[in-house]
């Protein structure tokens, strides 16, 4: 089950959304509750979210990102941090920082580099990456083409 709400008022921004998926015999379940805004500046855009995450056999974990764009002509520079409070007994947190770049070469298409570096606590083994990284990388750089359709 899920479901999400927004809102948008000239330079506002607010989505809420809420996703609970249940095991196969219904005794347990992964519920993500999430909060996020942004405000749009004259030259930059602030964004924050936050999210609450409860997890089979006990999971519990809060995430907030905060984070700023700043378009100058074709070009976009991006800066965030992310933070992951572990709520269990092992106190596994992390924190990321991340910045990126993108320029537009046409309404739907750009160019894009990324820079991101994770610091884990308490034997944490979160990864920068995609999903289905296999490693222990505390930091990853990607460059790419976006074509949006």
């Amino acid at each position: 089950m899920s479901g999400s709400i927004g809102y948008t008022r000239a330079a506002l921004r607010v989505q809420g959304a809420y996703h609970r998926v249940d095991n196969a015999t219904g005794t347990d379940a992964v519920r993500n509750t999430l909060l996020a805004a942004s405000y749009k500046f004259k030259r930059l855009t602030a964004h924050l979210a936050h999210a609450r995450n409860a997890g089979l056999a006990g999971a519990d974990s809060r995430d907030t990102l905060a984070g700023v764009s700043v378009p100058v002509g074709p070009h976009t520079v991006m800066l965030s941090h992310i933070r992951h409070e572990d709520r269990t007994l092992l106190d596994r947190d992390a924190r990321q920082w991340g910045l990126g770049y993108f320029y537009s070469l046409s309404k739907r298409t750009d160019l894009y580099a990324a820079y991101a570096i994770i610091s884990n606590e308490n034997n944490a083994g979160f990864t920068v990456g995609n999903a289905t990284e296999r490693g222990t990388g505390d930091r990853a750089a990607n460059l790419g083409i976006r074509h949006t359709f």
